[in-house]
């Protein structure tokens, strides 16, 4: 029996107004949906209706139960061979007017046979992602890694497929890749090694799978997943299941995972989750649905498997108001809020607490990672913030458990022009290893990566580098290789003690508070910005023989989003951007520093050839290739204090024009 329930918004909305209830709750028991109905409803006459996981506007409500109500509503959980474990719930009156906010299964006790052990889950915490040849891996001690799946490699290809059942549907899935998937988490198994399985979205002949119009990104071509249609929550669940299904077995004959990581990277849902351009209010709907069914797969197969919300590192830095990224507790906050309104689950935090510059290995100079909970960022210097955090009541599941923290990736950079490159990035793994131990509420340290990646945008981020002409090929081992094998051993602090005069500490319980701040463009205090060129785009005095010019957005390396000015040269010739400014009089004890990086973001360019003019007199040239690190520059203007300066930026192909992409990265003028 079908019923049209008069509502214009769908039933996710995570704020109860007027006499609507808060969710009640509802359990699976003995093949049962148990329904908690409020005090203030029993005795009344109500409907129990349901809608897809993705509950949208459009969508009509399905009658499930029409009566009296007393205590509990109870129906079966299998009706015309539906399953609605996988639905959205509400209570309305005769009238079909709402009366309690939409709800969810949140208590699932029904086991399956098969699937009733805990999966693996080491206790020693080291682990490294991106495996290129597992033995080495295994022989390093690796106990955790993160495996990487696009879902849409599940969905296409030719051939033969496995069926599985799913809502009373039956979906098919490509043999030939989840083979290969079968046989990297069956060697996972057998060496120890604990799987999280990061999966994420792309732009398949499935529309079903992509978030209604969002277009293909040209950096990272991923896409959100699809919860705003019933199909696309279908085709989604679907997925999740499966997944549990296979890599949630005792026998473990497929292999086996430890938990779900749902997308990557979130709060940056323009480039890791591509929801397109949204407020943070639909993301945190979207991506709550996505979680939501994710956990509902898990329960319906292995309820041991844990379900992780991923973020970087960035916490309070951005803007809130962003329709491309957000700070990553403004997402939480409303992600939290929209779970608690359909009924809380035990999500957990997959966290990524790479240094604030991905290419300064030495996190322990982090200027933006404050001891508080309003930092800008939270790196390996202040991941004590992240756990206390957590240990809020506020942000416990049903204000008693934990949750759980890993941190499933994050890298030290080895700086090949540094003298001591090697024993940096070597002594940052030392110490970040040190600081997570010391929290025990957190599970797992995945390095990111096993071996460098020729296309990482310039990072060298591996235990080896990569063998030249190759994209990631194992070749020479670098110090942190060793460094990482000692790890959790008894070899541990023999290993480890280089690193205490690197970090500048005597022990392992010192914080070294007092070392000299990093030069980084990146880290000045607002408070000593003198001039924005970014900000003040618009009031460049000469803009000329530039195709394109504008402020953009690129991605600096591995996802990192930064601000920049993109400034295409032309054909022939140089393209100029002048700005006239009057420089502040000479700050006491400091110095005005002009600062940037150059960047050129295509790799079907030839080079391009960057000057930086002022006053009309030469004080930067460099040419700047694409797959590489950005080039930094720097002028100190304090001897031009309190005059008026003319400052031209310059590009110039190097080669013919295609593709010259070029950025130049947060072009500042600040006191130092």
């Amino acid at each position: 029996m079908r019923l049209m329930v008069l509502m214009t918004v769908a039933l996710s909305v995570g704020v109860v107004s007027g006499a609507v209830l808060p969710a009640p709750r509802m359990s699976l028991e003995s093949g049962k949906l148990r329904v908690n109905v409020p005090a203030k409803l029993r005795g009344q006459r109500l409907r129990l209706v349901e809608r897809s996981l993705a509950n949208s506007p459009d969508e009509e409500s399905v009658l499930a139960w029409e009566g009296v109500a007393g205590r509990q509503i109870v129906i079966d959980r299998i009706h015309r061979k539906r399953d609605r474990l996988f639905r959205t719930w509400q209570l309305v009156d005769m009238d079909n007017r709402k009366l309690t906010h939409s709800f969810h299964v949140v208590d699932a006790k029904d086991r399956k046979d098969g699937f009733v052990k805990p999966v693996l889950r080491p206790k020693e915490i080291k682990g490294v992602s991106c495996i290129v040849g597992i033995e080495d891996a295994a022989a390093l001690g690796t106990k955790y890694i993160h495996e990487n799946l696009n879902i849409i490699e599940l969905w296409m290809g030719e051939g033969d497929a496995i069926e599985h059942e799913y809502d009373g549907e039956v979906f098919r899935f490509n043999k030939h890749r989840i083979k290969i998937l079968d046989d990297r988490m069956q060697q996972f198994y057998n060496y120890g090694i604990g799987v999280f399985l990061v999966y994420t979205n792309g732009f398949s002949n499935y529309p079903a799978l992509c978030p209604p119009g969002v277009k293909k990104d040209p950096h990272m071509n991923l896409a959100g997943f699809n919860t705003e249609t019933p199909e696309g929550a279908r085709y989604y669940g679907a997925t999740c299941d499966f997944l549990a299904s296979r890599y949630g077995r005792d026998d473990a004959k497929y292999g086996q995972m430890c938990g779900f990581i749902v997308g990557n990277e979130v709060q940056m849902h323009f480039i890791w989750y591509n929801l397109g351009e949204a407020p943070v209010e639909k993301v945190a709907v979207e991506y709550s649905k996505a979680v939501r069914i994710a956990q509902l797969a898990a329960w319906n197969w292995n309820p041991d498997l844990r379900i992780y919300v991923s973020l970087e590192h960035h916490w309070t830095h951005g803007n809130p108001k962003s329709k491309r990224m957000v700070p990553g507790r403004t997402l939480l906050e409303f992600f939290d809020a929209e779970m608690k309104a359909g009924g809380d689950i035990p999500w957990n935090l997959a966290h990524h607490p790479y240094p604030e510059n991905l290419f300064n290995p030495k996190f322990w100079n982090d200027k933006t990672a404050k001891p508080n909970f309003d930092t800008p960022r939270i790196t390996f210097r202040n991941l004590d913030q992240l756990v206390k955090f957590f240990k809020q009541p506020k942000w416990k599941y049903r204000g008693k458990k934990m949750r759980d923290i890993a941190l499933t990736e994050q890298g030290f950079n080895y700086n090949p022009s540094w003298p001591d490159g090697e024993i940096v990035q070597a002594a940052a793994y030392a110490y970040g290893y040190k600081l997570v131990k010391r929290h025990p509420e957190i599970s797992a340290f995945i390095h990111h990566r096993h071996i460098d990646h020729a296309l990482e945008g310039g990072l060298h981020l591996g235990f080896r580098a990569f063998k030249p002409g190759t994209i990631s090929t194992p070749g020479e081992k670098r110090m942190i290789y060793d460094v990482f094998k000692a790890a959790g051993t008894p070899d541990e602090d023999k290993a480890f003690a280089f690193a205490l005069p690197v970090i500048g500490i005597k022990s392992w319980d010192e914080t070294p508070e007092g070392l000299a701040e990093p030069k980084s463009i990146f880290s000045y205090d607002e408070k000593d910005l003198v001039y924005d060129f970014r900000g003040n785009f618009s009031r460049a005095e000469v803009n000329r023989n530039s195709p394109d010019c504008r402020v953009n957005e690129v991605m600096r390396a591995a996802g990192w989003l930064v601000s920049s000015i993109y400034q295409h040269p032309p054909e022939k010739g140089w393209s100029e951007l002048t700005f006239r400014l009057i420089l502040p009089e000479k700050p006491k004890g400091k110095k005005l520093v002009f600062a940037w990086e150059a960047m050129v973001d295509n790799d079907a360019s030839t080079g391009v050839r960057f000057r930086l003019l002022i006053n009309g007199k030469e004080h930067w040239n460099e040419v700047c290739m694409p797959r590489v690190a950005p080039k930094p520059g720097e002028v100190d203007l304090t001897s031009l204090a309190g005059q008026e300066i003319l400052v031209t930026f310059g590009t110039e192909a190097n080669g013919n024009m295609t593709g010259d992409w070029a950025n130049w990265i947060q072009p500042v003028i600040f006191k130092r």
